[in-house]
C-alpha cells in the first residue's frame, strides 16, 4: 500500500509544479502591455469585426493598420485567422464588461492611402482589448510552450535542468517578445510543438 502511494504522490507533485510553473510564466508574459502596431492591430481588427459586427471584413477598422488586404471591394486582415478567432471569446467577455462601464475601443490614425496608419492613437478601451487578446493567444501560447518543453526535457534530464532550460528558452529568446503581443508566431509554435 505504501509503495503504491509514492508514485501517486510524485505524480501529484509533478502536476502541482507544472501548474505553478505555468502561473509563473504567464505572470511574466502578462507583465508587458502590447503596443498598437500594425501586426497586432490587424489581428485585433479581425477579432473586433467578428465580435462587434459578426463578419470577417474589417472595412470600418481598416485605417488602424497597414497589414490589410483589399479583395472583392472589402478590407480584410492579411494575417492568419486562427489567433483572431481564438481571441474572440475572451474579447467578447471583455467587451461586454467594458460596454457596461460605458467604454468602447476607439482609435485615430494618421496616414494616406499609400502610407496607411503611420501613427495610430488608441484609447484605454482599445489598449485593454488588445491586451486581453494578447493574453488569450500569445501569452497562453508562450506558457504552453514552456510547460510542454519542460515536460519533454524532464524525460531526458533532471527537474532542475528541465526547468532552467525551458525557462531560458521562453524568456531568453524571441519567444518572450512574441508572447507579449497579439502575434500568431508563438501560438502556432505551441500547437506544432504539442503535435
Amino acid at each position: 500500500m505504501i509503495a503504491d502511494s509514492k508514485p501517486e504522490n510524485a505524480r501529484s507533485r509533478g502536476l502541482a509544479f507544472r501548474f505553478l510553473y505555468a502561473l509563473w510564466l504567464f505572470g511574466i508574459l502578462s507583465y508587458f502591455i502590447p503596443p498598437a502596431t500594425w501586426s497586432p492591430v490587424s489581428r485585433f481588427s479581425s477579432t473586433r469585426a467578428m465580435v462587434e459586427e459578426g463578419r470577417l471584413r474589417i472595412d470600418t477598422l481598416a485605417e488602424s493598420t497597414g497589414d490589410r488586404a483589399f479583395a472583392h471591394g472589402h478590407w480584410y486582415s492579411d494575417k492568419a485567422p486562427i489567433p483572431a478567432l481564438v481571441a474572440s471569446v475572451p474579447y467578447a467577455v471583455y467587451r461586454a464588461f467594458d460596454g457596461l462601464r460605458g467604454g468602447a475601443p476607439r482609435f485615430t490614425a494618421e496616414g494616406t492611402f499609400d502610407l496607411p496608419a503611420r501613427h495610430v492613437y488608441v484609447n484605454d478601451s482599445f489598449r485593454k482589448g488588445l491586451y486581453v487578446c494578447s493574453l488569450a493567444t500569445a501569452a497562453a501560447g508562450g506558457t504552453a510552450l514552456g510547460v510542454l518543453l519542460f515536460t519533454l526535457l524532464l524525460e531526458m534530464t533532471s527537474p532542475a535542468v528541465a526547468f532552467l532550460a525551458s525557462s531560458m528558452t521562453v524568456l531568453g529568446t524571441p519567444i518572450l517578445a512574441y508572447s507579449t503581443s497579439f502575434y500568431g508566431h508563438v501560438p502556432a509554435g505551441a500547437f506544432l510543438f504539442a503535435a
